[in-house]
């Protein structure tokens, strides 16, 4: 049976798998945005685009949030 820890250990290490690959789209989103004519940065579709790579970076921000918070958990031990 793996251990409490170990779990978490793990749900982590998927925390950073997802992160790293949010960090890639927020990448791809806002180098879109940033490579668009200065014309067309007005326009809606440049927005959506902005409000996306925004959104992604807030997704980043909560799990960067989750994965240290997990240094916090110890677990109980049934016998002590």
């Amino acid at each position: 049976m793996t251990s409490r820890a170990d779990r978490l250990s793990q749900a982590v290490q998927s925390l950073e798998s997802a992160k790293s690959e949010i960090e890639s789209l927020q990448q791809e989103m806002q180098d879109w945005y940033d490579n668009m004519p200065e014309n067309l940065q007005s326009s809606q579709k440049a927005e959506s685009i902005q409000e996306c790579a925004d959104n992604l970076q807030t997704m980043i921000d909560y799990l960067d949030t989750a994965i240290s918070d997990a240094d916090n958990v110890e677990f109980v031990g049934m016998y002590g």
